[in-house]
């Protein structure tokens, strides 16, 4: 976590606009929903974390680290989505493979797979396009535009306050793990299963307390804490916006040429 608030902070597309940066992200994310085409999901995921990578600097290794993750759990369910299980007498035309346990019938279809294919695809260029806007995008950017958008109070504190509350429990839990680390506490199966309740105890616990602290803060201001309007000295750029065009313009392309 911390490397991901250092990167929004020190990334070379820092002073870009980060109303520009939101339009593009979330529209070459919408535009990839939409047209559920593999090619364009593939355009996306490439021109997404090049951007990422060799535009705004963010190491490949680290990229990669952030990649594993949502790819995983993917991966992980693909086996319930390619799988089908129905009545024998309910089996589709177009299977690739089957077998048949009693009265049921498990098979793959063409269908399913190409449905699957399509999917994955569809949900990596999102998460490049997620992990674009948070790499290189400071949450005060990203706080400037819901305020403009006219996000509700309620809304935006929920947000600040889970960001807040993210890195105050992220460092809680390195400063319990080393600690632990360095009283052998991970150095056999036993110790790592004991070591991990406690670690979860300890972070239950400084969360009730941060909320507490936080609360008694609000409340000794008179209950009406309230977020600061956000100034930023932000600026428009027209290439941006032609940038912008022509990639989607390059999206609608490849699609009905596809």
């Amino acid at each position: 976590m911390l490397h991901i608030d250092r990167y929004t902070y020190e990334n070379r597309f820092n002073d870009i606009h980060p109303l520009e940066k939101v339009i593009f992200s979330f529209g070459c994310l919408i535009i990839s929903i939409m047209m559920k085409n593999i090619v364009v999901s593939l355009f996306v995921f490439i021109i997404m974390s090049s951007l990422t990578v060799f535009g705004a600097g963010v190491a490949l290794r680290f990229y990669l680290k952030l990649l594993l993750l949502p790819l995983m759990f993917l991966l992980m369910s693909i086996g319930t989505m390619i799988i089908s299980i129905t009545p024998k007498e309910l089996k589709t035309v177009d299977i690739m493979w089957s077998i048949d346990l009693f009265k049921w019938s498990v098979y793959i279809s063409e269908t399913s797979v190409a449905e699957t294919t399509i999917l994955i695809f569809i949900v990596s260029a999102s998460i490049s396009c997620m992990y674009f806007l948070i790499l290189t995008t400071p949450f005060q950017g990203i706080l400037w535009v819901l305020q403009k958008m006219k996000v509700p109070t309620i809304f935006l504190e929920l947000v600040v306050f889970t960001y807040h509350f993210i890195f105050v429990l992220w460092k809680k839990t390195r400063e319990i793990h080393i600690a632990q680390s360095a009283r052998l506490g991970y150095q056999n199966y036993r110790l790592w299963l004991s070591s991990l309740a406690q670690l979860i105890v300890g972070i239950f616990i400084k969360s009730i307390r941060s909320a507490q602290e936080l609360n008694i803060a609000i409340e000794s201001r008179g209950g009406e804490e309230s977020i600061p309007q956000v100034d930023g000295n932000y600026r428009y750029n027209r290439s941006s916006y032609i940038f912008i065009v022509s990639i989607f313009s390059m999206m609608l392309l490849i699609y009905c040429s596809s």
